[in-house]
């Protein structure tokens, strides 16, 4: 009888631990370092700032949210997968890199941005960086790059919580799954985020916006067949 009541409780403490780890099955995406990138990005967050958070239907993806200004922001860059989009390879699991007709969703109705979100324009941007103090004097906005850098990857402080990571950007990337030979590394000298926007000019070029190791923010257009990161506003 007593050997029994000792198999008994091994058996018990056994399916206790069976289930506790089940529990923690990471069955949420963004928890589990998943389609999102999930913890591996969210590092790259500012722990200071209250974040939202929302789930984009299409795959399940956590996406953090942040309000700067008037406007709310994803805090993450895209990482929806679509045809011919590729990983960064400064940054996987931090997002994919678009072309502009991809980013605008020209090559199908599917957008790259989720229902209620969409590509910001130029003015848009505009606004974010007049609602942290930056000094407009295009194609350059002085003092607001050191702001919205990532603390972590460069040399950033995030005050405001956009969280721009360096994931560069690359060419050709239909050749290659992801880019291999374009974009520049975690430990390049040389890093850099570019992110497109819905603004094209007369000459059907999109008009991007540049943050790299200096304080400024360069906008510009630029070639539309290059791949770039995409960050989303809320409508």
């Amino acid at each position: 009888m007593k050997y029994s009541k000792i198999l008994f409780i091994a058996a018990a403490f056994a399916a206790f631990g069976f289930v506790a780890c089940g529990s923690d099955d990471n069955s949420n995406p963004a928890a589990s370092g998943g389609s999102s990138g999930g913890n591996k990005a969210w590092n790259y967050l500012n722990p200071n700032i209250p974040y939202g958070e929302f789930v984009d239907s299409r795959d399940g993806q956590v996406y953090k949210t942040v309000q700067i200004g008037t406007q709310i922001w994803m805090a993450q860059n895209m990482n929806y997968a679509v045809k011919n989009s590729v990983e960064s390879t400064a940054f996987y699991g931090l997002g994919r890199l678009y072309n502009t007709y991809q980013a605008n969703g020209l090559y199908s109705n599917e957008k790259i941005c989720p229902v209620g979100w969409h590509l910001p324009s130029r003015e848009e941007f505009l606004i974010l960086f007049a609602s942290i103090g930056g000094t407009v004097n295009l194609p350059y906005i002085s003092n607001v790059g050191y702001f919205l850098k990532s603390a972590k990857g460069w040399n950033g402080i995030d005050s405001f919580g956009f969280s721009a990571v360096p994931a560069g950007s690359c060419k050709d990337a239909v050749k290659s799954s992801h880019c291999e030979g374009f974009v520049h590394s975690y430990k390049s000298d040389k890093l850099y985020t570019e992110f497109w926007t819905s603004t094209q000019t007369s000459n059907a070029e999109s008009v991007i916006v540049r943050i790299d190791e200096s304080n400024d923010v360069y906008i510009d257009p630029y070639g539309s067949l290059d791949y770039r990161s995409v960050r989303c506003v809320m409508d």
